[in-house]
């Protein structure tokens, strides 16, 4: 786990100004942990957190089988098969004991989806015009939600330009309005 050991010591040694010294030394010990199969982030697990009634958030990863010992670098939670489930893409990348990445996809196969709208904006709105859209959701009881479409919020990953909402056992909105910055 090289993560303490840069918190606690090479933080300090590092400096802005061109040091081929501290680069030489920087590069020596990065050769030395990779080859050891040292992680920077001591190979901390995915963590996949469910909301419940009784508990609030509990982490399943382990359960789920997503817990993986890679380290996993972007993820993307998409309806990939249309059952209204959200399903999770994750890609890894390790230096060793050689280069390798890797894409696994994990089908969620809960229960059940107690219902769901998905909206996908790239069937009537070009390409530009979807991403950064806003659709507002108007509940019976007048309440309303919004979700936002985008596309770059992750590290390496792109999100679908799809507006997913669960409706959680409500019922469906009376109304959904479509605000888009590109049309």
């Amino acid at each position: 786990d090289y993560e303490r050991e840069f918190w606690l010591s090479d933080i300090y040694l590092g400096v802005s100004d061109p040091n081929p010294l501290l680069h030489a030394w920087f590069s020596r010990k990065q050769q030395l942990t990779r080859g050891r199969g040292v992680s920077y982030g001591g190979h901390e697990r995915n963590r996949l957190l469910v909301r419940t009634a009784n508990l609030g958030w509990v982490d399943v990863a382990h359960a789920a089988g997503v817990a993986l010992p890679e380290d996993s670098r972007g993820v993307v939670a998409a309806d990939l098969d249309g059952d209204g489930r959200q399903d999770l893409v994750v890609t890894t990348f390790e230096l060793w004991p050689a280069p390798r990445q890797t894409v696994r996809i994990f089908r969620n196969q809960s229960a059940s989806a107690h219902g769901w709208i998905a909206i996908d904006l790239q069937a009537n709105l070009p390409a530009q015009a979807s991403h950064g859209s806003t659709l507002l959701f108007q509940w019976p009881n007048n309440q309303r939600e919004a979700r936002v479409v985008v596309s770059g919020d992750g590290y390496r990953s792109q999100q679908p330009p799809r507006a997913h909402l669960g409706l959680g056992g409500r019922r469906p909105p009376t109304e959904i309005l479509i605000r888009s910055p590109g049309v």
